[in-house]
């Protein structure tokens, strides 16, 4: 019990820390996750995005001991806008984001529960979670082969510029009409006091539902 409050302390506090990176940096950061039988979860060592290109790849800080086959995701922050400028970043997850979670999850040996992509910034923090592990590895196939295709739809159901709730919407809607309703991926918002709840499309795509775990 005491090595589990660890991780979950270890946890809560790179997530508040990138929160504070994401209103102070011009890069983003990132974490990448692990889990392994004999060692049990461990987080990576900080790495960051460029002054040329700022968005942090989540398929990177791969070490000896911390490998592609027991990666389980990553936690990494979005860029706050600067005060009178446009936004610089997504909200919520960007289709770059997902991508890259699907090559985690399609090279580690890990069990579909263990995985989780979670993101965070001042407009709140969210969490991707594997529903089906072939589901979503099948998917990358597609993702991979029509990236472009892809990014054009992302960019239709939301932009940088809408407000939280249509972002979420956005995403929401992307994830069901372009995979024929099953990306294999759940989305998730953490509430003010710590605790999750799950964002769900609406039957008429319309609107969305927050339920609390």
């Amino acid at each position: 019990m005491y090595f589990y409050l660890l991780r979950v302390f270890d946890f809560n506090n790179k997530l508040a820390d990138l929160k504070t990176k994401a209103a102070s940096q011009n890069t983003e950061s990132a974490y990448a996750l692990f889990s392994t039988i004999n060692n049990g979860f461990s987080i990576s060592g900080e790495f960051t995005g460029t002054e040329k290109n700022p968005e942090v790849s989540i398929e990177r800080a791969i070490t000896q001991e911390q490998t592609v086959v027991n990666c389980i995701g990553a936690m990494h922050c979005h860029l706050d806008p600067l005060p009178g400028q446009a936004p610089r970043t997504y909200k919520v997850f960007s289709f770059s984001d997902i991508l890259g979670f699907a090559k985690i999850v399609s090279q580690s040996t890990n069990e579909q529960p263990d995985f989780g992509l979670y993101v965070t910034s001042g407009a709140g923090t969210f969490a991707l979670k594997v529903n089906s592990k072939i589901t979503f590895r099948n998917n990358l196939y597609r993702m991979t082969v029509t990236q472009d295709a892809y990014e054009r739809a992302f960019n239709k159901y939301l932009t940088k510029e809408n407000d939280l709730d249509t972002q979420i919407l956005g995403l929401l809607n992307f994830m069901s009409s372009e995979f024929n309703g099953d990306i294999g991926l759940e989305l998730y918002q953490q509430k003010p006091d710590g605790n999750w709840e799950k964002l769900e499309l609406a039957p008429s795509g319309k609107t969305f539902n927050r339920i609390s775990c």
